[in-house]
């Protein structure tokens, strides 16, 4: 059976699938520090960069004192300090000093320091990257240098946050990871240009390009597929793109356990199986052959990352024809920018492109859906748009009954599918900081959104939007903010960025009742501490009601500020109560308690908090307390 799915290449396409599967074999990670330790090890310098205010290196090959691997030699490890010392040799064995992290992903090394243990030599294709990277900083101004980088090295931490942001906005991440479209035009690139003799370095040169970006699994994915193709239609008749799609899909699932397999490999995979099955014949127009496969690209992944984080990315399906025209010739600049004496040409013309780019980002800066939130839609349903979606521009779909437009029909009626939901409350588990989701029948509340251990990206794309589709929730189009500090509001900008946010604010010692929050009743009380510079002490609290359901929502008060609630706050019981300052305040708090009687507490805490100073407090009166620490707190209308 599988003979006859594979056939006529079978040997070439195991070959290749086992390639790829290799190149996505898993490193363990045999170390795991959630909190930064201080800790003194030996690794072997990849790179180093001195900048304005930090120095920073990167580092494998880590030993602990005896001489042990402290995790698999290619592991990475990533050393800042705010020191700018003199450069070591690349390639030399480092003695390191400094409180070291790990996040579940990568190493980090905070405030290092370092001697000298080894003269040594970077190795040849480490030392090459290196040359290609200090190359296109010197040849290029700094934005189109990390431009290069990320299209020649597979390195985008060079590219600045708001043009990430923006690519990442409008679904054209795509377009700055090497990947089988990068190759692809480097194939057709070097085809046009090598004639005669010259052609045999066609080859080579994408195994040097597959090299200096880095060898990753992706870049690895693309370069055995060109070669795959070349070898088959050499010696074998042409392997057809879905026989080798089948082939290494089916390999690296078998080979690989379920946790290397992650958004990437998926994306990667649906995506090029929605355009080879897309394909439209020859004979079409170039135009409308590029629109279809850009379509049918869009289709393939929309379903994924929908149900990763609850968007959906339509400017893509323009932008991405559009854009990548103008791929080959950043990809020949970088190239020509390695040439000496070509330096102030080529930024001059990469400039010129990138003035291109804005001008189309800053047209559609406005334009809505960019990205399309729908955490209130199924992903479900956003699947059987996808696939209905595919069905209407399908070539090969049979002209009877109107097919064609049932399933354009259908494909519209998925995104007004009905998908029910609760009305319903939920504590995001941000670690030391607070984040808060109350979700009515047409709209949703964020009570703070921040944290003192992720990054605002994580906090709004990673935990918020999640947590909002798995519940079938709104976004949220109103803020009530308990105060201004960074771990409670730091995830705000990046959440304006992406919604209209009306912010609720009340003056201190009043209060005022929240309209348009059906079938929640939620009054809003300003507070203000004994000392009016004590941050914590103002702001806002929550007094939400379902039904027979009462919550207290605190932020960070404490002393003066909980006895004022008190006097202020109707008598309890509550259901639930939301403890002030993640835990740590016990100033105030027993009146508080006594006067509320909350039958549970609830508190957003991260690992550094514990043991909480509250929890002897509750225990005390009798009173269950949950935290954050191993996942978000949520309750909800069918729980009542």
């Amino acid at each position: 059976m599988h003979r006859m799915f594979l056939y006529p290449a079978l040997p070439l396409l195991l070959l290749a699938a086992a390639g790829l599967a290799l190149q996505r074999a898993p490193r363990a990670q045999s170390l795991v520090l959630l909190e930064p330790r201080p800790v003194s090890l030996s690794a072997r310098l990849r790179e180093w960069h001195v900048e304005e205010d930090q120095t920073w290196g990167l580092f494998d090959q880590m030993q602990n004192a005896q001489g042990l691997a402290l995790a698999p030699a290619s592991s990475v490890l990533l050393a800042v300090s705010d020191s700018s010392p003199v450069a070591p040799q690349l390639g030399g064995r480092l003695q390191l000093e400094g409180r070291l992290s790990h996040n579940g992903r990568s190493f980090r090394l905070e405030a290092f320091r370092w001697r000298l243990l080894q003269d040594g030599r970077a190795p040849p294709w480490l030392a090459l990257r290196n040359g290609v990277r200090h190359r296109l900083q010197k040849a290029l101004s700094p934005g189109e240098a990390g431009l290069a980088m990320a299209l020649l090295l597979g390195e985008r931490r060079e590219v600045t946050p708001d043009l990430q942001d923006t690519y990442r906005r409008f679904g054209l991440v795509h377009l700055l990871a090497v990947s089988g479209m990068h190759f692809w035009l480097w194939d057709q690139l070097l085809r046009r240009l090598l004639r005669g003799p010259g052609a045999y370095l066609r080859l080579p040169i994408l195994c040097l390009a597959a090299f200096l970006a880095g060898a990753t699994a992706a870049v690895m994915r693309a370069f055995w597929a060109v070669l795959l193709r070349d070898v088959a239609a050499r010696f074998l008749r042409p392997v057809r793109g879905m026989h080798l799609w089948a082939a290494a899909w089916t390999l690296e699932l078998c080979l690989l356990p379920p946790a290397s397999l992650h958004l990437g490999f998926v994306l990667s995979y649906a995506a090029t199986g929605f355009l080879i099955m897309g394909a439209m014949a020859k004979e079409k127009a170039l135009w409308i052959k590029t629109l279809q496969a850009s379509w049918v690209a869009f289709l393939g992944s929309m379903p994924f990352l929908h149900w990763v984080q609850g968007t959906i990315e339509p400017w893509s399906i323009v932008l991405s024809p559009i854009l990548g025209v103008l791929l080959p010739f950043r990809l020949c600049g970088a190239f020509l920018a390695l040439i000496p004496g070509l330096g102030p040409w080529v930024d001059g013309f990469l400039r010129g492109i990138s003035w291109v780019e804005t001008k189309a980002f800053l047209i559609l800066e406005g334009a809505p859906w960019s990205p399309w939130l729908t955490t209130h839609i199924s992903s479900a349903w956003i699947a059987l748009a996808a696939i209905a979606g595919f069905l209407a521009t399908y070539p090969k779909l049979p002209q009877r009954f109107h097919l064609r437009k049932l399933m354009a029909c259908l494909f519209l009626f998925c995104f007004l599918g009905p998908t029910p939901h609760r009305a319903g409350l939920s504590v995001l588990p941000v670690g030391h900081g607070l984040a808060v989701v109350i979700a009515g029948d047409e709209g949703s509340l964020s009570f703070d959104l921040g944290s003192g251990e992720r990054a605002p990206r994580d906090l709004v794309e990673r935990i918020l939007f999640p947590e909002l589709l798995q519940h079938h929730w709104r976004v949220p189009d109103r803020l009530v903010l308990s105060h201004g500090d960074r771990d409670h509001v730091n995830g705000v900008p990046f959440l304006r960025q992406r919604l209209s946010l009306e912010e609720i604010q009340v003056p201190p010692m009043t209060s005022r009742v929240l309209t348009h929050m059906e079938p929640w009743q939620i009054t809003v009380y300003g507070c203000q501490g004994a000392m009016l510079d004590v941050s914590n002490d103002a702001g806002h609290i929550l007094d939400i009601r379902l039904q027979n359901f009462r919550a207290v929502l605190l932020g960070d008060q404490s002393g003066y500020a909980l006895h004022s609630l008190v006097q202020r706050l109707p008598p309890g019981p509550v259901d639930l109560l939301l403890v002030p300052h993640h835990g740590l305040t016990t100033d105030g708090f027993a009146s508080l308690l006594q006067h509320l009687k909350p039958k549970r507490a609830w508190s957003s805490s991260g690992p550094k908090n514990f043991p909480l100073p509250v929890a002897p407090l509750l225990e005390h009166f009798q009173i269950p307390l949950e935290t954050t620490l191993f996942g978000a707190l949520h309750w909800s209308s069918q729980d009542h």
